[in-house]
């Protein structure tokens, strides 16, 4: 049976906090459930219980109080999801704000998550529908696919969430982890791996770059801002600060293409091995797609070899003179 910590703040509601107690002795009582009921003593108090209940094994951790209690229960969450290894880092192979509908009421989370589902859908269904080969993106996914799990792509960017966390709790300790909360510099590591690890920035980035298309990035975007929302109640200020980090990678990637194609000359949206590599990105957009829609939880970091391998099977095709 699972164990219950119940986090409990007195003065919440003027007072209607600590008539709260009664009823959850009544309830919890009644049902034979195992819990452990603590009060807050001061502000920030309840993150601090909230981290402890995680540290000490409780199943499951209860906030009775306002939106200001639940807010610091969450944050003692994240904390103790800082301390240990086998808790999942957030949401690495999409990159996007998933997170921040979790603020939403469920039918509103349900409706919005839908949506940009259903965009991502038609957006890498008219990506995939470009080639003019398809063996080229089955191919390219297949060898692409196998090289990603051989890789262990998506892995290594879960190893590189956790080593990051672990590294800013050590580096604070762990009495000043509780005491004041994250600090500016976990807020932007933090958020930076959110918003920067994932298919739909280097995708995005890419065709920005080669053909000045910035959909994907606009998307990618707006899902961002989602979990901008909810990570800035989390981790504060330092959030602001991770849009330079953004703003590096993304930008960086851009430019790396754009300076790519320009020293091949002449490329464009119908360049062969350009056509070929959207269609297969929008083979990879469509794994999030599905993610989105809860159709199918697809590896979709796993993936992002095959849209490199799109246009060097396009360019070795020209150079045995088999050419699109």
């Amino acid at each position: 049976m699972p164990t219950y910590r119940i986090i409990t703040n007195p003065v919440s509601g003027r007072g209607n906090g600590a008539r709260a107690e009664a009823i959850v002795d009544r309830v919890f009582g009644r049902a034979g459930v195992t819990y452990e009921l603590t009060e807050t003593r001061a502000p920030r108090d309840a993150t601090r219980l909230a981290c402890q209940a995680v540290q000490r094994g409780f199943d499951v951790i209860v906030a009775v109080g306002g939106d200001g209690t639940v807010h610091e229960v969450m944050n003692g969450l994240l904390q103790a999801a800082q301390k240990r290894a086998d808790w999942p880092a957030g949401a690495p192979a999409l990159g996007c704000g998933l997170v921040a509908l979790r603020c939403l009421p469920e039918k509103m989370r349900q409706t919005v998550l839908q949506g940009l589902g259903l965009i991502t859908l038609i957006l890498g269904v008219m990506m995939a529908t470009q080639t003019r080969n398809v063996l080229i993106p089955l191919f390219s996914v297949l060898v692409g696919g196998i090289l990603g799990e051989a890789l262990a792509v998506e892995d290594a960017l879960e190893r590189l969430g956790r080593w990051a966390e672990r590294r800013l709790a050590r580096s604070r300790g762990a009495d000043a982890v509780e005491a004041n909360g994250p600090t500016l510099a976990q807020g932007f590591i933090m958020a930076s791996l959110v918003f920067c690890i994932g298919p739909m920035a280097v995708l995005g980035s890419i065709q920005d770059g080669l053909m000045g298309d910035y959909t994907l990035l606009a998307i990618k975007s707006l899902m961002d801002g989602f979990a901008a929302m909810a990570l800035a109640a989390s981790l504060g200020a330092g959030v602001i600060l991770s849009a330079g980090a953004v703003l590096g990678y993304q930008g960086g990637l851009s430019l790396l293409a754009m300076l790519f194609g320009t020293a091949l000359g002449g490329v464009t949206a119908q360049t062969p091995w350009v056509v070929e590599m959207t269609a297969t990105g929008g083979v990879v957009i469509l794994s999030i797609a599905f993610l989105l829609l809860e159709l199918k939880r697809i590896r979709a970091a796993n993936l992002l070899p095959a849209i490199f391998i799109a246009p060097l099977i396009v360019l070795l095709l020209g150079r045995w003179g088999m050419g699109l």
